[in-house]
């Protein structure tokens, strides 16, 4: 008799506890999170999500794999246009005043890189009336290999480009039968990279930071706790952080920060008077493994199918 869906979620609410991951983020998302567990399954030779339950208690290693079974990927380009409009008219003439070198803006949980190439797109247009302004170079990370795979291949539905505006869609983006492509002086301005918040060291000297609807969505609050505090040392005093709307801060970490003026979603890296370092998953002080810029140290392998590597340090 096949397990039934109050089995499955009964199942799943007990390992998101044990994963210290909110079941209240993943209850509408419950179906495609049983369909990736099957799929994973048969992967590896079990038939279901049943079997693949009895697989992570004798194997533990296989949990390792969960964080991409589990990562929720939904985005689209300028995704929350009020958001963006405040970035392009507030936050990018204040980097840009941060010096004339490189400057680096990271979207963390990157998905399918819709956010990454918002964030091209619209430094583009930012620098076109401003000659001489910084370079901003944009990173894009995410735990899930295909959504990487698929950002390096910078080419997406209409449904995801809806709210790109009109002058800058016909910019920076092509026709391809079905797909809209992005221009490749646009994409080359984005770099994907492997990186799982949990386990991976974290760039530093980071300008812009943008997570939102991943860690302060899904994680449970010593999880957010955790990210939270290397999000801090990841930016530059007076660095931004960005989040969903609907997201908020979790407890001591939040006083490194201010917000934004008017925003409940922007927030402003307070001075600390100390060089960029990383902070260890214990919640100790620990020097980055990326000293001298975001990547350095770090071999980024490119993908065969698109501008994508790896960031992590992973064993």
């Amino acid at each position: 008799m096949p397990p039934s869906d109050e089995e499955f979620d009964a199942w799943l609410r007990s390992l998101l506890k044990r994963l210290d991951l909110r079941w209240a983020a993943y209850r509408k998302k419950r179906k495609t999170v049983r369909k990736r567990m099957d799929s994973r399954a048969r992967r590896i030779g079990l038939d279901s999500w049943r079997e693949y339950a009895r697989y992570l208690d004798d194997h533990p290693r296989e949990w390792t794999h969960l964080s991409e079974v589990l990562a929720i990927t939904v985005s689209r380009f300028f995704r929350d246009p009020p958001l963006f409009e405040h970035l392009a008219r507030d936050v990018f003439p204040r980097i840009a005043e941060m010096g004339s070198g490189r400057l680096v803006a990271w979207s963390a949980g990157c998905a399918s890189g819709q956010e990454a190439y918002t964030l091209a797109v619209l430094w583009e247009a930012f620098c076109s009336p401003r000659p001489g302004a910084p370079r901003l170079e944009i990173l894009g990370t995410d735990v899930d290999a295909a959504s990487l795979k698929r950002a390096g291949n910078a080419a997406f539905l209409k449904s995801e480009i809806e709210w790109v505006p009109a002058s800058l869609r016909e910019l920076h983006f092509h026709k391809e039968d079905d797909v809209y492509r992005l221009r490749p002086e646009t994409a080359s301005r984005a770099r994907f990279f492997r990186h799982d918040l949990l386990r991976d060291p974290y760039p530093d000297k980071v300008h812009l930071l943008l997570c939102r609807w991943s860690a302060f969505f899904y994680f449970g609050d010593s999880l957010q706790m955790r990210v939270l505090s290397k999000f801090s040392e990841s930016l530059v005093d007076g660095g931004f952080l960005v989040i969903g709307k609907h997201e908020t801060l979790p407890g001591e970490w939040s006083q490194d920060f201010d917000p934004a003026e008017g925003r409940k979603d922007v927030f402003i890296r307070k001075p600390r008077g100390r060089p960029g370092f990383l902070t260890d998953s214990q919640g100790g002080r620990a020097a980055s493994s990326i000293q001298g810029g975001p990547l350095e140290g770090q071999q980024a392998r490119a993908h065969p199918e698109g501008a994508t590597g790896s960031l992590s340090a992973r064993a």
